[in-house]
């Protein structure tokens, strides 16, 4: 079953464009949502200029109008459900990422393991801004089975604040990229670099990643 939709954003009259990518291999699967602006007011304007120099050749152009308001988003929200590996392993589940312009963050989900044996789980998640910052999260849970002991559950709800998204947030607001990759298994740094190596191939970024949860 393929991914639910993730819902799309609105800023002040900036609408958006958004795309989804899901790729699945070795017991590991990677999902992938775009955000960007669509409407570029500084090549509209550009455009109009153009316009006016075609049609009025030997007068001066009007006074240039104000630079146009920097688009911004009131949060950058993803969903992923329901997260399914397939290859006969019985584990399923969902994640929820969500920052804010004051730098708050959540990262949440849910993996439950419907299998005889004990199973793992492991979540990476990369966001890129639009000016190449990378913020990653990641999580890692076991979860027993029919004849094995533990709960079949895997739940977790990390919530925190950190200035540097709140920093990076007009840049947020101009562009984001994110990508998840999750894999039946504990080890949480194999689906977090597949994710930070699929964010490169949107942009390279700047600096070290900046761990939001790790």
């Amino acid at each position: 079953m393929p991914p639910t939709e993730p819902k799309k954003q609105k800023g002040n009259l900036f609408h958006n464009m958004t795309q989804a990518h899901l790729h699945a291999e070795n017991h590991m699967v990677r999902f992938g949502h775009t955000y960007k602006p669509t409407l570029d007011l500084a090549a509209l304007d550009k455009k109009n200029s153009a316009i006016w120099l075609a049609l009025h050749p030997t007068e001066d152009p009007p006074q240039a109008p104000p630079p146009p308001p920097k688009p911004f988003i009131p949060n950058v929200v993803w969903d992923w459900g329901p997260i399914v590996f397939g290859n006969g392993i019985p584990v399923g589940g969902n994640a929820h990422v969500a920052l804010y312009p004051d730098g708050s963050f959540q990262f949440s989900g849910h993996f439950h393991n419907s299998g005889f044996p004990d199973e793992s789980v492991s979540l990476g998640v990369a966001i890129r801004a639009n000016n190449g910052r990378l913020f990653t999260m990641a999580t890692s849970g076991h979860m027993g089975g029919t004849i094995t002991a533990g709960s079949r559950d895997y739940d977790w709800n990390n919530t925190g604040n950190n200035p540097d998204i709140a920093a990076n947030w007009d840049a947020l607001s101009e562009g984001w990229h994110l990508e998840a990759s999750a894999r039946a298994s504990m080890d949480w740094t194999a689906p977090l670099d597949a994710a930070i190596e699929a964010c490169k191939t949107y942009g390279p970024y700047i600096g070290a990643a900046i761990a939001l949860v790790a």
